[in-house]
């Protein structure tokens, strides 16, 4: 008797190995054109992220430019109009400095007048010190007075007030073109100034601007008010931060001094080589292209299990009739039927296996036929010449008797043929 168990979860089941190894090949496509896609998404917005953000501190980079060489360039101006009998009349010179109007609004902490060991002659507006320091210690002075040029000095604390300073000098030459005195403008740049568009604008809805000394490798202005006149670390501590103040100019994805990953674009402000950096969180900068990865990801797994029921619901279909045959095998082996052909319920390989199979039922049936023929010519033969037959398998001690055999002794074949050992009692002793 069949005794078959259908069990198709096993890892035997060609349902479940088909299905197994179509999901397989299904997710190592579909898995691997999300990484790929991801990573080109990244990449890509990475790109687009970094031309838009270098394009807009470009263009804060070229105002921030111009706005620092004007002052310079009005300073200068001013300077050349100052002669050196204008120079050796305080009152007149004063007079003079109260004339530039213009002069005054574009720094905000005043313009002083000074002589060549720093003492000042002239005031703009008369009579404010804005600042408390040595005048001599200014860098943009000492600039001015030893190398005979305007210039944009370094950013410093003043120590009386404790607010961000910056000096701009140029030079008062006589005929000659010797360096007479200094024309100076300071700027509070804790105040309302020129520089607002760095500290009053943010970049995106959490980054920001910073304006920075190279030099100094000091942060001078920037939106993040609690990192105005900011010191950065030493170099090698942050390998694409030293690139930024070597001078080169566009986009990096680092870690910045908070500790915070961020995407950064520097552009050098040429007129005296600050730098000027846009700032953006690196989770902010990217966050389209990791909502739209979130999103692929859920489409493939989505389309991961779609795709391995899709392939069960279809072997299921595809291996149907075939499991409708062979539970069609066991139960005419249950029921012990005689041997008949297959429905034929299926085309292409199944049918054709099913045809063979019927074609292999249909030549035992002949067989069967014919041996059944020759026994039944067998059992005549015995009978009409009174003669039995019998067999006797050594190895399991069966023995088979023909039913003329059964006859000649008296027995019926109901009882079976004695076993080996007892056949000498059915003999006389004369035959043996």
């Amino acid at each position: 008797m069949l005794h078959m168990r259908l069990n198709f979860l096993s890892r035997h089941s060609l349902k479940t190995r088909v299905t197994l190894s179509t999901m397989a090949i299904v997710m190592a496509g579909l898995w691997s054109l999300y990484l790929f896609a991801s990573h080109e998404l990244e990449k890509d917005m990475v790109s687009v992220a970094s031309a838009q953000q270098f394009s807009a501190v470009s263009l804060l980079g070229d105002q921030v430019n111009h706005e620092l060489a004007d002052r310079l360039h009005r300073l200068e101006l001013s300077a050349q109009q100052i002669s050196p009998e204008l120079l050796s009349q305080p009152a007149a010179l004063q007079d003079q400095l109260n004339k530039r109007l213009l002069l005054r609004g574009q720094f905000n902490a005043g313009v002083l007048a000074l002589d060549t060991v720093g003492v000042a002659l002239a005031e703009l507006p008369a009579g404010q010190r804005a600042f408390s320091g040595g005048l001599m210690d200014l860098h943009s002075v000492n600039i001015a007075l030893q190398q005979n040029r305007a210039n944009i000095g370094r950013a410093f604390v003043d120590t009386a007030s404790q607010t961000p300073m910056l000096g701009m000098s140029a030079p008062i030459r006589d005929a000659k073109g010797q360096v007479i005195g200094v024309l100076t403008g300071l700027t509070d740049l804790g105040q309302p100034d020129f520089l607002r568009a760095i500290r009053d604008h943010s970049y995106g809805k959490t980054g920001g601007y910073l304006l920075v000394d190279p030099q100094q490798r000091r942060i001078i202005v920037a939106t993040d008010k609690r990192r105005i006149m900011e010191k950065l670390p030493p170099p090698g501590t942050i390998p694409a931060l030293d690139r930024f103040l070597a001078g080169y100019q566009g986009t990096q994805v680092f870690v910045n001094p908070l500790g915070e990953e961020i995407l950064a674009s520097d552009k050098p402000i040429p007129v005296n080589g600050w730098i000027i950096s846009a700032v953006m969180p690196a989770d902010e900068a990217f966050a389209p292209a990791r909502i739209t990865q979130q999103r692929v990801l859920y489409l493939t797994v989505v389309l991961t299990l779609l795709a391995g029921g899709l392939t069960w619901w279809g072997m299921r279909g595809q291996l149907a009739p075939l499991l409708d045959t062979v539970r069609t095998l066991s139960r005419r082996d249950q029921n012990l039927d005689a041997l008949q052909p297959l429905p034929l319920n299926s085309p292409g390989e199944i049918g054709a296996l099913i045809s063979a199979f019927n074609a292999q039922l249909a030549k035992l049936a002949q067989r069967d036929q014919a041996l059944t023929t020759q026994q039944q010519m067998l059992a005549r033969t015995e009978a009409i010449a009174h003669v039995g037959s019998w067999e006797w398998d050594v190895e399991t001690d069966q023995v088979n008797w023909s039913k003329e055999l059964f006859h000649m002794f008296g027995l019926k074949p109901a009882s079976g043929a004695p076993p080996q050992a007892r056949h000498h009692a059915l003999y006389e002793a004369a035959d043996f």
